[in-house]
């Protein structure tokens, strides 16, 4: 028996300003968090090689664990041994202020902490694919034939109401009431920066909802 042939999803709706608007968001935090590297490289402890996440949350927790790491007693010859705790206690260890400053900081700017998304490449912070959920969260696909149909006999319509408002100086969709009382959960009223006149365009809700 043959298998039945799956529809490969098509895309019917593209958010283009939620895309560049969240690309610009995730660079912010990439950069952040590459800050916070750079101040953790100059401190020339321990290499961090893969959990970025760990030294944005709790930067004190991976400090104080690379001193713990790198302390080590002299050693003794003979019956008598340092304990270890208790020279890493006689140490001078300093407090690194600018790395807790760069933590802070990163972890109030939007998508530094979301996991999956960073990760560490030859001592840069890199975005992984998972970034991609985010970027294109707002765009919308269909596969089967009749719910594709209705998203772009939807599309349709507005290209349609807009070149006939065009057309006839804005009597088509009027500015007030009347036309955002017929659009409301429908449709989304702009105003073109070209001509002034309202156009229409597919609500993503009603595009999510017909096409789900």
């Amino acid at each position: 028996m043959m298998k039945e042939k799956k529809e490969m999803p098509i895309l019917i709706h593209r958010d283009e300003l939620h895309e560049n608007k969240t690309r610009i968001e995730l660079e912010t935090a990439r950069k952040s968090l590459q800050s916070i590297l750079d101040v953790w490289n100059s401190l020339e402890l321990i290499p961090c090689t893969a959990d970025i996440y760990q030294l944005l949350l709790n930067p004190q927790k991976v400090y104080a664990e690379a001193v713990n790491k790198l302390a080590e007693p002299p050693t003794q010859l003979g019956r008598f041994q340092i304990n270890r705790e208790a020279y890493i206690n006689t140490l001078e260890i300093p407090i690194p202020d600018s790395l807790y400053r760069a933590a802070k900081q990163a972890r109030e700017v939007p998508f530094s902490a979301v996991g999956g998304v960073w990760s560490i490449d030859n001592n840069t912070v890199v975005m992984t694919e998972e970034a991609d959920t985010y970027i294109y969260s707002q765009n919308v696909y269909a596969s089967e034939p009749e719910k594709v149909q209705l998203a772009e006999d939807l599309n349709k319509v507005c290209e349609l109401l807009n070149s006939l408002n065009l057309r006839l100086n804005g009597e088509i969709l009027p500015p007030g009431a009347f036309t955002h009382g017929f659009c409301r959960g429908n449709f989304t009223v702009s105003q073109s920066r070209e001509t002034g006149l309202n156009e229409l365009s597919p609500d993503i809700n009603l595009i999510k909802r017909v096409t789900r």
